[in-house]
């Protein structure tokens, strides 16, 4: 029977498995096609048996093992009986020798088949490949469903502008300011056992709101806000570069594109940054102390308040640009 799968060709084995209720990859290999096929099929030889496709395969197995194959007759009977009584004796036990032995003959193929050989690699290496898409697919799946890919695209058009830009540079400056002026004490030990026979203690810090009594905290707070926000944003509001003056109806109207220009805001605070804490111009109302303390406390320096005024002017020109 695994010699006539065996004069098959790949592609009729693999419809033949489709056939039979058991597909398999087209790329596995010849052999191992046919050594499933034929295990199968003999798993399943009363399902499969009536079906036309596997006559050729099932034709020896049908043959039942006991019936007796018509033969021509003997030209001796038709002469008219046995030669000798000896002849018929000898006829009549090599006929009963048969019958004894031709079941077990055609039992045997089945008794082979049906011992489970092991799997081969290829099949294994198949087998791992399709639960991995089946696992990575049903996380695509998952993932689709939630509301995570939503929440990204929103996330993507909000910090795609010149103002997001800008805001997470004005963010950056004020958190390394306030970590730098604003002190951290220590408000209360917390213990948790961390096994039946030790404890240890998470120290809780919280920040010092009682500083903000202070003249330290304001003026160095109002020393960066002014020089960072409040100067270069009213000399942004009036110096809009931004604004387009457009006529409808016979009227002239002026629409800016932002009420606070970002280029003009970038180049005078870069100015003012470079005048007050690289110059040290106090213009006879700063104090000099306050001045180094903002310069220390801002990460990198008034260099780095330099650089984010450069990064914003540079994406007001690419913005501009694409504009055109």
């Amino acid at each position: 029977m695994t010699s006539w799968l065996s004069r098959q060709k790949k592609q009729t084995l693999l419809d033949l498995s489709k056939e039979a209720g058991f597909p398999q990859h087209k790329d596995t290999l010849k052999d191992d096609v046919i050594e499933r096929l034929d295990d199968h099929l003999q798993k399943n030889v009363t399902e499969l048996s009536s079906k036309l496709a596997f006559e050729p395969y099932y034709g020896s197995s049908r043959r039942t093992p006991g019936r007796p194959s018509a033969s021509r007759p003997d030209a001796s009977d038709e002469e008219g009986g046995m030669s000798s009584p000896t002849q018929a004796i000898v006829k009549s036990v090599s006929a009963v020798t048969t019958q004894a032995t031709t079941p077990a003959a055609v039992r045997t193929p089945a008794a082979t088949h049906s011992s489970a050989l092991p799997p081969s690699p290829a099949y294994i290496a198949q087998e791992v490949e399709q639960r991995t898409l089946d696992f990575y697919d049903r996380i695509a799946v998952r993932f689709a469903d939630s509301s995570i890919p939503e929440t990204i695209k929103t996330v993507r058009e909000n910090c795609s502008s010149v103002m997001a830009i800008q805001t997470a540079l004005t963010f950056f400056e004020a958190t390394s300011l306030q970590i730098h002026i604003l002190p951290w004490k220590i408000a209360f030990p917390l213990k948790y056992d961390i096994s039946p026979y030790a404890r240890a203690d998470y120290i809780v810090k919280l920040p010092d709101l009682f500083i903000l009594l202070e003249g330290y905290f304001w003026s160095t707070t109002l020393l960066w806000a002014t020089t960072s926000l409040f100067l270069p944003g009213l000399l942004a509001y009036f110096f809009n570069l931004s604004v387009k003056h457009v006529k409808k109806h016979g009227l002239a109207y002026d629409v800016p594109l932002y009420r606070i220009d970002p280029m003009t805001f970038n180049i005078a605070k870069a100015l003012i940054t470079s005048l007050v804490y690289s110059r040290g111009v106090t213009f006879a109302v700063l104090d000099h102390a306050t001045v180094a303390r903002v310069d220390r406390s801002i990460w990198g320096g008034y260099q780095s308040i330099l650089v984010g005024c450069y990064v914003g002017i540079l994406t007001s020109l690419y913005e501009a640009a694409q504009r055109k």
